[in-house]
């Protein structure tokens, strides 16, 4: 069986806590991802496991998910922890290319959310 692709960031966000999880909630709605929220942790699942079997990479809906922890190190900011991972399910293999296809997404979703 595979590894999941991993990739993460952290980073510290103006605002409270409870601000930078309706931004992470916004994005998620507004990227077609669906947003799971539980106390400071959000997760977002982007893509379908079942286009990308029937599909492979001729899907744009690659299957892959975001972690992202809150905290509030000081009153007036939020300290985010993202943990990007391949959301594909079980394989015995996978290509070169579904790898960088998984790194790419995964990342530009990092560099999206540390925007926000």
């Amino acid at each position: 069986m595979i590894q999941p692709v991993r990739a993460s960031a952290s980073w510290v966000r103006d605002g409270t806590p409870d601000d930078a999880v309706s931004a992470l909630v916004a994005y998620a709605r507004t990227h077609n991802g669906r947003a799971t929220v539980e106390k400071s942790q959000v997760t977002i699942r982007f893509g379908s496991r079942l286009a990308f079997r029937l599909m492979g990479l001729w899907t744009r809906r690659v299957p892959y998910a975001v972690r992202v922890s809150v905290a509030a190190p000081d009153s007036g900011s939020a300290e985010l922890t993202a943990e990007g991972y391949s959301d594909e399910g079980w394989y015995l293999i996978r290509t070169d290319s579904a790898d960088l296809t998984f790194d790419r997404r995964i990342a530009e979703t990092l560099d999206d959310l540390r925007q926000q």
